[in-house]
């Protein structure tokens, strides 16, 4: 067989093979943008419910990092936004001794507002390009045995004789104002402002327990609020009118911003 007629067998096959590589090298770019992507998901997924150690978010960010090589705008762009603030508030701790990629309202510091304002800002221009589920908690950090709260039928209240709150309305209204009185973050504001800001304030949860003696008050975290319980529950006394709440929960996600105490 002459060397022309090889020539002709085997040059189909190279260009099909030239073909076939020149699509995977065009499809390349494209597919590192969506792994850039997840990784971002994961890793901010990661750090909102506190299931990644600090050591383990630095390393993702450093691995999200190498990920760029090969990505294409506007994604690459983002992504590097977003790498260089990541690793400036992982540097920094962020929130305590923990990061976040929130604006923390009034419990910022004046150093770490403008870290934690472009990390934010960062997040979403990468959100608004990828394509991410909506944020749901895993069901072992969304709240704590001790917010357990107790569902009761509704009954008409024994209250005791002289009770001072003796509605639910007076009730809900006595923890809030029990909140207005304690200070939260650096900035003179008050827990109050925090519950408003964070949660829904309606009182329709809010009802008398004859077991416990107690007003049970509850309020549902806001829809698009992720730092805090799911729900609060206090619980207000009818003839003192004392306000105790039980939401500390580990972590976090579980701190309503410094307010958790009370």
């Amino acid at each position: 067989m002459s060397a022309r007629i090889v020539f002709r067998l085997v040059l189909p096959l190279i260009v099909v093979a030239v073909a076939a590589c020149g699509g995977a090298s065009e499809d390349a770019p494209e597919a590192r943008s969506k792994l850039v992507c997840d990784q971002i998901d994961s890793l901010r997924r990661g750090v909102l419910y506190e299931t990644l150690t600090i050591e383990e978010i630095r390393r993702d960010i450093d691995e999200i990092a190498v990920s760029l090589e090969g990505t294409i705008d506007p994604v690459r762009g983002a992504a590097k936004k977003f790498v260089r603030a990541a690793k400036e508030v992982a540097a920094e701790g962020g929130y305590f001794d923990y990061p976040t990629f929130q604006v923390l309202d009034y419990l910022d510091t004046l150093e770490l507002m403008g870290l934690h304002e472009h990390v934010y800002l960062a997040l979403n221009g990468v959100a608004a390009l990828c394509d991410w589920d909506a944020l749901s908690p895993p069901a072992d950090v969304v709240s704590a045995p001790t917010q357990a709260y107790v569902a009761e039928q509704p009954q008409e209240p024994q209250l005791p004789e002289g009770a001072l709150i003796t509605t639910a309305e007076e009730a809900h209204q006595t923890v809030r104002t029990f909140l207005y009185e304690k200070s939260w973050g650096f900035f003179g504001a008050t827990c109050v402002a925090w519950l408003t800001m964070d949660y829904e304030l309606d009182s329709s949860g809010t009802l008398y327990s004859n077991d416990e003696g107690r007003w049970i008050v509850r309020f549902i975290r806001a829809e698009g609020r992720y730092l805090g319980p799911k729900s609060l529950v206090y619980r207000v006394h009818p003839g003192t009118a004392e306000v105790k709440g039980d939401n500390k929960t580990p972590g976090r996600l579980g701190k309503p911003e410094g307010c958790n105490r009370w």
